[in-house]
């Protein structure tokens, strides 16, 4: 079964594909769990961040999911065949989650790579069909209709800028998108999404994972500034994230979510 959607009362078989989390691998674990698969769902699903876990697994059945790291082509398949059984393989799993089965964000593990930090950002990273539409709600038609609320609401979190010498590192945002509302001229809406430091992943693993929520954040604030242009900054040999951040693109277009808001596309050249 392809993976447009995760509304199945099947099990659920995610495979994590990410450019830093062994994408070859990956790749050939999710085709070999579609190839085996008659009922189940096998969905291919953001990076994780947990690189160290690739190719990284996750099986789903109601509101139980194992997670299996350095899965092979040969067990993926096993996998597939247990879960048509009606079994959900739980030996060596790197863990086993009980959550909601109605989750449209990762359970996180109580120790181990996901469980590092808080995944506040990353919470569909892994889990949700990065492309699909139709497993969350938009907070864009939220701020469109009320921008004044949404500024309020952004400044009574003490959101802080999180840029490299941009004006508002460690700054209240709300401050700066308020002025920037309140000035002349036309105001363009920038995701710098060029990974300045080629160790990190942040960017890419958003861009990868979750990259309608990116667009969601983007349009808020076009929204509460009074834009009518995002473009998005792109680093060339970040292949994925740019096809990612394209299509995600085109499903917001397709429920018009953008409005008059055009998102144009700046790729950095080495």
């Amino acid at each position: 079964m392809g993976d447009t959607s995760m509304e199945t009362d099947n099990p659920v078989v995610r495979v994590s594909i990410g450019s830093d989390e062994r994408p070859d691998e990956a790749q050939s674990v999710l085709s070999t769990a579609r190839d085996a698969a008659e009922t189940i769902r096998i969905a291919g699903v953001g990076p994780t961040g947990a690189a160290e876990l690739a190719p990284l697994v996750a099986l789903t059945d109601g509101g139980t999911t194992s997670f299996h790291a350095h899965c092979s082509p040969e067990t993926v398949r096993e996998f597939v065949a247990a879960l048509e059984d009606g079994n959900l393989p739980t030996d060596d799993a790197h863990a086993v989650v009980e959550h909601d089965a109605e989750t449209t964000t990762l359970p996180v593990p109580k120790a181990g790579p996901l469980a590092s930090g808080h995944r506040r950002m990353l919470a569909r990273c892994g889990w949700a069909i990065p492309t699909a539409h139709n497993e969350r709600e938009f907070v864009t038609e939220m701020a469109r209709k009320n921008p004044t609320k949404a500024l309020n609401q952004v400044a009574n979190t003490a959101l802080l800028g999180r840029g490299r010498g941009d004006g508002q590192t460690d700054t209240l945002i709300a401050e700066g998108w308020s002025d920037t509302r309140d000035a002349n001229g036309d105001p363009v809406v920038v995701i710098n999404a060029n990974e300045s430091d080629p160790v990190a992943c942040g960017d890419r693993t958003l861009l990868e994972g979750a990259p309608i929520d990116v667009l969601d954040g983007a349009l808020v604030v076009a929204a509460i500034v009074g834009s009518e242009d995002i473009v998005i900054y792109l680093n060339e040999n970040d292949n994925l994230a740019a096809r990612r951040i394209r299509e995600a693109k085109n499903t917001i277009t397709e429920v018009d979510l953008a409005g008059d808001v055009s998102i144009d596309f700046v790729t950095r050249v080495s």
